[in-house]
């Protein structure tokens, strides 16, 4: 995974109640359909704010 999804992705799971293999499964979940979904991800691209 990389580096940035894998801290990014971890501090979502956080707080998740349950089992490790379980929480492990959402991560590699979320990463391949973010990576699947590339710069059309909201987060992606910094989004200006209107003033």
């Amino acid at each position: 995974m990389n580096t940035r999804y894998l801290t990014h992705v971890r501090k979502i799971f956080r707080t998740y109640d349950a089992p490790p293999e379980v929480i492990r499964s959402y991560q590699k979940q979320w990463v391949k359909s973010v990576r699947q979904l590339g710069d059309k991800w909201l987060v992606a691209k910094p989004i200006e704010r209107i003033q």
